[in-house]
């Protein structure tokens, strides 16, 4: 039962992991210095700040976790079992959230005037 417990535990944070890198690692192909200035909105920076909150949302999955984790404690759920549960549900509201922002907004991710300066 441990070593099952500790593979669920441990498969979920390797795979928050693991997607986080790709994710930034996938952001930075859009950063680099070839992509042109901010203004006017390209296509390539708008991937790369879509991106970015994609990234942002799975690093914050650590505070989620931190989270769920008093809330399970708080009503008494066991934590081996509660913590394989919220190991992997801990990054999926973040995700969940960055969707709708990004697709709240239609396309236009600066915060900001795009016109002033």
């Amino acid at each position: 039962m441990l070593i099952s417990s500790r593979l669920i535990q441990t498969s979920a944070q390797a795979l928050l992991v693991l997607l986080a890198t790709a994710v930034g690692v996938y952001s930075l192909r859009y950063a680099l210095p070839h992509v042109p200035a901010p203004a006017p909105l390209t296509n390539v920076t708008t991937q790369h700040v879509a991106l970015c909150v994609h990234d942002y949302a799975l690093t914050s999955a650590a505070i989620t976790l931190r989270i769920y984790l008093g809330i399970i404690l708080g009503f008494g759920i066991p934590f081996v079992p509660g913590y394989q549960i919220i190991a992997w549900l801990c990054w999926l509201p973040n995700l969940l959230v960055a969707e709708f922002l990004l697709n709240r907004t239609g396309g236009n991710y600066w915060v900001g005037d795009q016109n002033a300066g």
